[in-house]
């Protein structure tokens, strides 16, 4: 991708999310964004801490790992982080990096807390790292991390923050010193904001190294992973929807598909992995991946002599190595010339998806018919040319990283592993079943089943921000089990009839939901002490309710594929807990939604005031509604909740982020305007 460089170096726009303006502490939305602000600083400095964990030890010794598959991964994490980072937020997000290693500092030299003595100087001198070691640890960091057209400006960046840091460490609790390593950080990201976030990340994972700042590496990981998930509830609750994808094919997974239609499909299953931006999911890119996918379909056997008979099912290409599919099929010069042989593989016509893409891409590379001399003799139409080709270029390295993302998905555990298609094919069931609710049954799978888990669906977009992913997946699953089991206790033919006041009862409670579903779905027939393969209620209940190892030196995953929770989801940051205890509480908050909606009750993040009771004077936000139950205490009672369970803001002091959530009488509560900051609970 070419960059634009202005003075100062400018970013290019798609390195970091689209501007937003900083709130002052007393307009509205102040709190929670900074409470967004504490979160992207924590999940980026999470990227490079998960990385120290692997190969730290060996970066301090000396070596160098640019190349290895757990750098490319993690390389993969900084910028897929850093793309929901405003540039204008760079210099408080590097700020918060910083005050993370600044409290591993502190605690270190200042043992008894700020008050107390500092640690004794024989002590200090003992734990305090060499001169120039940081710098050079940092500097690895940074080759593994930084993207390379960054890292030229974030090795400048290095040398001014650790004299500012040196200046502050002499004199760890002052005020002016922390001050003015604050202002360092502000200027830094004012001029190369990506460069400065990889230098403050990479400092503090060099600090992470150190025993005597960080003595017990994977305890400090869960806690930073705990401190994550919580402000994650609350930043995914009010987050923004990306980009709709574009339309999607309408096929079923054992149905006759034309080609390009196959091989589009794939090709949106991919763009549509969770973690893929707006700019990923484009008709451009869609196409590049398609006829990158049917010509290593024709070269691997797998399409028809005639390209015009149709494939047996959209799985025929399931058998394709995307590792191939990249290194053979997306390099810069052999998409070029593949992609305007139109023998090779098949190639979209009217009417087909992405046919307009395709000729908009196919105008980019033969600029209408000019010649190779025409284009050396005339400066416009080199001029044009040049723009066409850097346009091109673009649009192959965001297919290139399409896949690259499909293999973190996935995550092999080496470079000499190759990712399938067929390790996708769940996605490409959902997806299908999405373009298509007209399609057959899967033989062997109960319609109240197939009509339950719709119903999750549903509920679980309303509980969940964001395109579909795996927290929406695991979220569906845990509704349906639940309305599934109601339907068959009170035997009813269409699951909706059991009503979200019924639903919601055992979303609010996990004893309820363990009772209800293991009583009701047993005297079904359905296996729940060990995964059946044919049911799909059993695998459902079994995949919500298995934990997810972590190792025990790294913190990281012991496995990875389409039914382990990804590293960035909200499963993966509370890993090992089982799906069950992670999502079952936003189960509940799409019951919740509909019922208050049908209520007309306060939504849920509404800014309160407290007027009566024992909190009268202060302010929160509505966390969830407290509805009252029926005598049977297995329905929720008609009209609107009579209390509301209100978060009155963090309660300081604790080790990790805890909020105050209090029931409170609606009648002692009236619509605020906005938290002044959620960190002092008792601001009126």
């Amino acid at each position: 991708m070419s960059e634009r460089r202005g003075n100062g170096g400018s970013q290019p726009k798609w390195e970091m999310a689209r501007d937003q303006p900083l709130l002052g502490e007393r307009q509205p939305g102040y709190a929670d964004q900074q409470r967004k602000i504490r979160y992207l600083a924590l999940w980026f400095l999470d990227v490079y801490l998960s990385y120290a964990a692997v190969r730290g030890d060996e970066l301090l010794a000396g070596g160098q790992d640019e190349d290895s598959p757990e750098a490319r991964e993690h390389a993969q994490g900084c910028v897929y982080v850093l793309e929901r980072v405003p540039r204008s937020w760079a210099g408080v997000v590097g700020r918060a990096v910083m005050t993370v290693a600044r409290d591993w500092m502190d605690a270190a030299y200042f043992p008894d807390g700020p008050s107390g003595p500092p640690l004794a100087a024989e002590l200090a001198d003992a734990i305090t790292p060499p001169p120039g070691a940081g710098l050079e640890a940092a500097q690895r960091f940074i080759r593994a991390l930084c993207p390379p057209g960054r890292q030229e400006a974030a090795m400048g960046l290095i040398a001014d923050r650790l004299a500012a840091d040196k200046a502050a460490t002499e004199t760890p609790l002052t005020s002016d010193a922390v001050r003015r390593q604050r202002a360092e950080i502000d200027r830094h990201a004012r001029r190369e904001p990506v460069a400065a976030l990889h230098v403050e990340a990479a400092m503090a994972a060099y600090l992470f190294l150190q025993p005597g700042f960080v003595p017990d590496r994977v305890a400090e990981l869960q806690r930073l992973g705990a401190i994550l998930g919580d402000l994650g509830e609350r930043v995914r609750g009010s987050a923004e929807p990306e980009a709709e994808a574009t339309t999607a094919v309408p096929a079923a997974l054992g149905g006759t598909v034309p080609v390009w239609q196959a091989a589009w499909a794939w090709a949106e299953v991919l763009t549509g992995l969770p973690g893929m931006s707006a700019q990923h999911q484009t008709d451009e890119v869609k196409v590049l991946l398609a006829r990158a996918i049917s010509i290593a379909a024709a070269r691997d056997g797998l399409l028809p002599v005639n390209r015009l008979e149709p494939l047996e099912s959209v799985t025929a290409l399931e058998t394709l190595s995307l590792t191939v599919v990249q290194l053979r099929h997306l390099k810069p010069l052999t998409v070029t010339l593949e992609f305007v042989d139109s023998s090779l593989g098949v190639t979209p016509t009217a009417g087909d998806p992405g046919h307009t893409a395709y000729c908009d891409l196919h105008r980019l590379l033969t600029q209408d018919g000019l010649t190779a001399q025409e284009i050396v003799e005339h400066p416009a139409a080199f001029a044009t040319m040049q723009a066409a080709v850097d346009q091109w270029q673009q649009y192959v390295r965001r297919a290139g990283g399409v896949i690259t993302g499909a293999h973190l998905h996935i995550g092999p555990s080496d470079r000499t592993e190759q990712v399938f298609l067929a390790q996708f094919r769940p996605e490409l069931a959902r997806h299908l079943a999405l373009a298509d609710p007209d399609a057959e049954p899967a033989p062997g799978v109960p319609e109240l089943w197939r009509a339950a888990q719709a119903w999750g669906t549903e509920l679980a977009g309303l509980a969940l921000q964001g395109p579909p992913g795996f927290d929406h997946r695991a979220t569906a699953g845990i509704i349906a089990l639940a309305a599934y089991a109601l339907a068959l206790r009170h035997q009813v033919t269409d699951v909706r009839q059991v009503g979200v006041d019924r639903l919601a009862v055992p979303l609010f409670d996990g004893e309820k939901f363990d009772a209800l579903v293991r009583s009701e779905l047993g005297a079904a027939g359905h296996q729940l002490d060990e995964a059946v393969a044919a049911d799909p209620v059993s695998l459902m209940w079994a995949w919500l309710h298995r934990t997810w190892p972590v190792d025990e030196v790294t913190g990281e995953l012991t496995g990875r594929g389409p039914d382990w929770p990804p590293r960035w989801s909200i499963g993966g940051h509370c890993a090992p807990r089982p799906l069950i205890e992670v999502y079952l509480q936003r189960a509940a908050g799409g019951a919740d939604r509909v019922l208050s909606a049908e209520r007309n009750a306060l939504p849920r993040s509404a800014k309160v005031v407290v007027v009566g009771g024992q909190h009268a004077g202060k302010r929160g936000f509505v966390e969830f509604a407290a509805w009252r139950l029926t005598g049977g205490m297995d329905q929720v009672e008609p009209g609107p909740p009579p209390a509301y369970y209100v978060n009155l803001g963090e309660i300081p002091g604790g080790e990790r982020v805890d909020f105050l959530v209090e029931p409170i009488s609606a009648a002692d509560l009236e619509l605020g305007h906005d938290v002044t900051d959620e960190r002092q609970p008792d601001t009126p």
